[in-house]
């Protein structure tokens, strides 16, 4: 069925299908890097009644290119396979309707005067490079006349286009298996449903030196983690502007949403100062090589200097940066072999601590002089939240425990998590001691263990438990 819409001189949309560009393609372009979508961005100028019309930009979404960048600069440096280029500009005079002026993109990316044929008003361009760039004399037949249904996005990467559009991720995932081994270094490029695709923005803090970075994901169950730039500086992405850009990880087939445990930022070795300002969206290509969106990004303002790395966690719903605190080394110690503590409650009032030695956390204490003892023994130590913390989980996180273990705080009892088995760590335990801590002061930890004195690494406290169980345990793969 096909239903024909007219739009008249007063209608608002008039002038957007009005000055809409007709593109005229390579020969070839009828089965490859095939224009698909047509994106406008109008600008006005003046307020309320006396507002204008004072240009309008038009952008073409093309299945792929190619020439000009790789495979694999497209989807880990522009995170896509397709090529998005602008195509036409025209600007406005003081009336809002009369063409003043127009320009199209050249070769070498050059803004160049329009001076080319309309067609009942509309321009004709000519697709003329590999790339996708233009010339405003016509040389082949092949004609598009897309409508401009598409209106750029406001805040953000452009790539948002294809997911207000999300067709268009089908044809290009299609367009990339079938061009596996055929364009030059498209080997390097998998299946685009084997990608994280993330959208993300930054700030340079110094704009005489262009600043970037890349992402580096840890998935569960995985050994390995996998950076967005696999290994190249020449997929990192940097600017001396502020940007919203969109990039890709590799993603191992089965992986689904619930296995993102971690997500780094790293910022450019060989760059300056950033600032980090947004991940705006994860998502990933479906069976259907549909976009499907992972779990919420993240807003805030974290600076980095060259090389320095910002770590988030994914808990539960929320993406969350990770927060750290150490504890003391050495706790204050003592074996209990007649329940004498549970008895005076050390847990919930004064111990006189000074009387009691100190051991090493993370090691049992049979190698610290207490060898042959299997019973029940208590721990002690301080610890003091900056007031940063507040609005934070405080969890209690402690590597494998040999024996059944109780944890006070501030002489309030926590409940203790059963053992966990999963791939993150040896089975581990945690306390959430959120709602009986005191921020800018010292706060009292109290650790009672029965059986063979065992509590392994990690000891600490963290808003993520994953934050301690994962750190120092992966390795980087490119």
């Amino acid at each position: 069925n096909v239903q024909l819409d007219g739009y008249e001189e007063n209608h608002e949309d008039y002038p957007i299908l009005a000055h809409a560009p007709i593109l005229f393609g390579r020969r070839e372009m009828s089965n490859t890097d095939v224009p698909l979508a047509l994106a406008y961005d109008k600008r006005e100028t003046g307020a309320n009644e006396n507002r204008r019309l004072a240009s309008i930009e038009y952008t073409m979404i093309f299945s792929n290119e190619d020439g000009g960048t790789p495979p694999v600069g497209l989807v880990h440096y522009w995170g896509r396979y397709t090529d998005i280029e602008w195509i036409y500009r025209v600007e406005f005079a003081a009336d809002g309707k009369k063409r003043e002026r127009a320009f199209f993109q050249g070769l070498d990316h050059k803004t160049l005067p329009f001076r080319g044929g309309l067609e009942n008003e509309q321009p004709t361009l000519q697709v003329v490079t590999l790339n996708n760039l233009f010339s405003d004399s016509l040389t082949t037949k092949l004609r598009f006349s897309l409508p401009p249904i598409l209106q750029m996005p406001t805040e953000g990467p452009r790539e948002r286009l294809m997911l207000e559009a999300p067709w268009t991720w089908q044809v290009s995932a299609k367009e990339a298996r079938r061009e596996r081994g055929r364009v030059a270094d498209s080997l390097a490029v998998s299946d685009l449903r084997h990608y994280l695709f993330i959208e993300f923005a930054a700030q340079p803090l110094d704009t005489a030196r262009a600043g970037g970075g890349y992402f580096v994901t840890k998935y569960r169950n995985q050994e390995l983690e996998y950076a967005s730039h696999l290994g190249s500086p020449r997929l990192i992405i940097n600017s001396n502007h502020a940007f919203a850009r969109q990039t890709a990880v590799p993603l191992l087939s089965h992986t689904k949403p619930e296995d993102l445990l971690r997500l780094d930022f790293v910022a450019d070795e060989r760059g300056g100062p950033i600032a980090l300002t947004e991940i705006s969206g994860l998502f990933s290509l479906d069976e259907q090589d549909m976009p499907r969106n992972w779990r919420p990004g993240w807003r805030g303002r974290v600076e980095l200097q060259p090389g320095e790395r910002v770590r988030f966690y994914v808990d539960g719903y929320q993406m969350k940066r990770a927060k750290i605190m150490r504890l003391a080394e050495n706790w204050f110690f003592k074996l209990d072999p007649w329940l004498q503590g549970s008895v005076e409650k050390w847990g919930e009032g004064e111990i006189h601590e000074a009387l009691w030695p100190k051991v090493r956390m993370g090691a049992s204490w049979e190698e610290q002089g207490f060898a042959g003892y299997s019973g029940v023994a208590w721990y002690r130590t301080q610890f003091r939240p900056e007031v940063s913390w507040r609005g934070e989980k405080l969890w209690l996180v402690l590597g494998k425990v040999e024996g059944e273990i109780e944890v006070w705080v501030n002489n309030k009892n926590v409940e203790v998590s059963p053992r966990s088995q999963d791939s993150l760590a040896l089975p581990s335990r945690r306390a959430d001691l959120t709602a009986h801590v005191l921020f800018n002061q010292e706060n009292s930890l109290v650790i009672r263990i029965k059986g063979n004195g065992s509590i392994g690494k990690p000891v600490g406290i963290s808003n993520v438990p994953e934050a301690l169980l994962l750190e120092g345990q992966t390795q980087t793969s490119y």
